[in-house]
């Protein structure tokens, strides 16, 4: 934002409004703040407010704000004990932890790297990813205990490997996606929105709602674990 800008016209730029249930006619996701938020949470579930507004560069309180409106809404879930946002029925919730993991930057650096070369090395890894020997190893340490990763050792010397959960969670979420997509279409047509499909494939939903200037475009990422080791 500009210098000499106040927090009112922020506010404005920023769409903020008092959060609302939704009724007939309009939805949540017109506005086109929280479409952006709910496409970041279909690729990175689970995510706290402030990660979310770090990532989206936001101000906190006007993601808290909007993600206030869509949970009254119904499109996402916030759970209170741990304070992180996931879209409802979008995945399984038991994949928090998975995730939680993966939010930060060097887990995923270090688990794209052992996929891509399977038998690696903790000083291959820190070699490689620029990493303290001990932070890879800390990081290879929380992969394996998601189940992402698995290491072999000999006497002292251990090589890492990536594990077939992030394959079969894939496999998944593809019969969960093709559902959700079903549910989430009929939902906005129930709006009164008339959703138009303008792309559908097994790793995306783009398409267009609402009315008049009304209008928005929303891009649904469908395979949150298939993007986890690509991620920037």
């Amino acid at each position: 934002m500009p210098k000499g800008l106040g927090k009112a016209l922020q506010d404005a730029l920023d769409g903020l409004e008092k959060p609302e249930s939704v009724s007939s006619g309009s939805s949540t996701l017109l506005n086109a703040h929280r479409r952006r938020i709910f496409e970041y949470l279909c690729l990175r579930p689970f995510s706290t407010a402030g990660r979310i507004a770090s990532d989206l560069k936001s101000s906190p309180s006007s993601v808290m704000w909007h993600l206030r409106s869509m949970e009254l809404a119904g499109y996402i879930v916030h759970r209170k004990q741990d304070n992180i946002y996931y879209p409802k029925d979008f995945v399984d919730i038991a994949d928090s932890g998975m995730f939680t993991v993966l939010h930060e930057p060097k887990r995923r650096e270090a688990l794209a790297f052992v996929f891509l070369n399977p038998g690696a090395s903790q000083t291959e890894v820190a070699r490689e990813e620029r990493l303290s020997r001990q932070t890879a190893g800390k990081a290879l340490a929380e992969l394996e205990t998601v189940g992402l990763a698995t290491r072999l050792t000999d006497g002292r010397f251990a090589r890492w490997y990536p594990t077939d959960l992030l394959r079969e969670k894939q496999d998944a979420q593809r019969v969960r996606s093709r559902a959700y997509v079903e549910s989430f279409i009929k939902r906005l047509e129930a709006e009164g929105q008339s959703p138009q499909i303008l792309r559908r494939t097994e790793t995306e939903l783009q398409l267009r709602f609402g009315h008049g200037r009304e209008r928005g475009v929303l891009s649904v990422p469908l395979d949150p674990y298939g993007a986890i080791t690509i991620q920037q």
